[in-house]
């Protein structure tokens, strides 16, 4: 089996069979999300009380159990897949507008998500102390700070308690989003989440792993209007960044565009997030898309950077006007359709199931099987322009990493499938990605594989 090293690795009990099985299709309706959670408990329990039900029993387990891994691994691997299928069908009650094609989440959906991603995420790491010999101490993740789990947080100070439910919908942050003047396609795949807590400190943060494929998500503040600024002028300054993580990326990867938007407001270097607010680059981007492309509501607010306010220069508005037009149009999606990939494997029950997988912090980034046979899937979105040559591997770290796996799938009608063996029970890592020919995986996003064995 040849050596493959990895390059650009940068920073996605219920009628388990039937649910998992189903493909994720958001819903084109209106509908208001419930807040309840039936997984692992038996009965309907609001998304915050199955949380710290959720949380007191996995500390009992632990204690019960301490000393005897073996029937503490199976109880867990039951309630990963219960609390997985959950989490799957959440992510599939959503709002996704019919022809621009993003999603909105509503803030009840959004709740459970992040709950639900939590238990997921905890069960998954005990499972791991436990194959790794080690008896779990870890403690349950606050539901209120930033951990790799769940609906992610971009300041220290994570999460606060909302007073009260958000007074906007579904329907305001649709309205809002469908006045910008863009192309159809240019939001595909785009995750709005309209939050039941609060982003201390923020009316909405934006998000992205840089990853070949549109993979950002925006997530909106409980308290979004009692706090400046508005609903329209918080979303419009996300989309900026979303336009700028999605069309350009980083500074490093490509600082020919980036550099016609600093020769543009006049400044002569890149200003990363070290530096405040009002300096930042990025920053800057996104205040020009407020004022460029957003409504009446959206421009209202006070211009917030220190770059010149292009309301005031029409040579500003109609050039960074040019720059954006120009990303989108000249930019093709390509690579691999993130919002729809899955990997099926066979559950503790000898049923063949189906996952929805993702890169982002709250959709199910590991899986847990008990069989040696995975299989990955996805759908794939090509400019028939350029070369795509897909490549999946499968590495175990033991403390080096060491190739178990790997396949080339082809790409037909737009879709690959590949299977993957895994040789023994333990912690495993695929990785997507595509090749040049060489032995090197490009551009890859992970999934981390838990193969317990026969439980």
């Amino acid at each position: 089996m040849p050596r493959l090293k990895i390059r650009s690795l940068l920073s996605p009990v219920l009628m388990i069979a039937v649910i998992l099985s189903l493909l994720w299709m958001p819903s084109p309706l209106l509908a208001a999300g419930s807040s309840n959670i039936t997984a692992v408990y038996g009965k309907s329990l609001p998304y915050d009380q199955w949380y710290q039900t959720d949380k007191a029993h996995m500390a009992a387990l632990l204690q019960k159990y301490k000393g005897n891994s073996r029937p503490l691994i199976k109880i867990l691997v039951t309630e990963w897949y219960e609390i997985t299928a959950e989490l799957g069908a959440a992510l599939g009650e959503c709002y996704r507008e019919p022809v621009r094609q993003y999603l909105v989440y509503d803030a009840p959906t959004s709740g459970r998500i992040h709950v639900l991603s939590l238990a997921r995420y905890y069960r998954e790491k005990v499972l791991s102390d436990l194959l790794a010999g080690t008896y779990p101490t870890r403690g349950y993740p606050d539901r209120w700070s930033s951990t790799p789990a769940g609906i992610p947080s971009s300041v220290s100070n994570g999460f606060s308690p909302a007073s009260q439910p958000p007074d906007f919908g579904v329907n305001d942050v649709v309205a809002v989003v469908n006045d910008f003047d863009l192309p159809p396609s240019t939001l595909r795949g785009l995750a709005f989440y309209i939050l039941p807590f609060n982003l201390t400190g923020y009316a909405g943060s934006s998000h992205t792993r840089f990853l070949p494929g549109c993979e950002e998500s925006i997530y909106l503040s409980a308290s979004i209007n009692k706090e400046s600024p508005p609903l329209a002028v918080t979303i419009a300054h996300e989309l900026g960044h979303y336009i700028h993580y999605q069309y350009i990326g980083t500074y490093e990867r490509d600082p020919v565009k980036w550099r016609s938007f600093l020769n543009l407001i006049g400044e002569d270097d890149f200003q990363g997030s070290s530096n405040r607010f009002e300096d930042n680059t990025e920053e800057h981007f996104a205040e020009y898309f407020r004022m460029v492309y957003g409504s009446a509501a959206s421009r209202g607010f006070r211009f917030r950077t220190t770059a010149p306010n292009p309301l005031y220069r029409p040579d500003l508005f109609y050039g960074f006007k040019r720059i954006v037009d120009g990303l989108v149009s000249q930019s093709h999606p390509s690579y691999y359709d993130v919002n729809n990939m899955r990997i099926s494997v066979i559950d503790y029950r000898g049923r063949a199931v189906s996952i929805p997988v993702g890169v982002r912090s709250e959709q199910i980034n590991t899986i847990v099987t008990t069989s040696p046979l995975l299989r990955f899937s996805s759908s794939v979105i090509l400019n028939p322009e350029d070369p795509f040559n897909p490549l999946v591997t499968c590495f175990r770290f033991d403390p080096k990493a060491v190739l178990v796996d790997h396949a080339t799938p082809k790409v037909d009608q737009g879709y690959i499938s590949c299977s993957i063996r895994l040789p023994k029970p333990g912690i495993y890592t695929l990785f997507v990605g595509e090749t040049d020919g060489s032995k090197d995986i490009l551009n890859s996003m992970s999934f981390k594989i838990i193969y317990t064995g026969n439980i």
